[in-house]
């Protein structure tokens, strides 16, 4: 009876190939899973925390100035320009 597990009255059929599988699996999950970071199970503080926090929000109001500074400012000058242009050659016509 190789291959037959009698447990509690019920057969099973357990083959190499599936226990192979088996430990395939778990080796390869386990070498994917070696070089992702372990948790630190370290405490933040409230101050830490707030200084994370707020590092991250200047980091975001200073993306939106370096849009509104490198492509608002730019454009709107030359809206102006072409505003102005439009105006001396309304006036020179007259």
């Amino acid at each position: 009876m190789s291959g037959y597990f009698d447990h509690s009255g019920y057969r099973c059929t357990l083959r190499i190939e599936d226990i192979l599988l088996v430990k395939t699996t778990f080796i390869v999950s386990g070498l994917i899973l070696l070089p992702l970071p372990h948790s630190a199970h370290a405490y933040i503080g409230p101050g830490a925390g707030l200084g994370a926090l707020v590092a991250a929000l200047a980091v975001v109001i200073a993306l939106v100035l370096l849009f509104i500074g490198f492509l608002w400012y730019p454009l709107k000058r030359l809206i102006r320009g072409r505003k102005r242009a439009a105006d001396n050659n309304i006036q020179k016509d007259d």
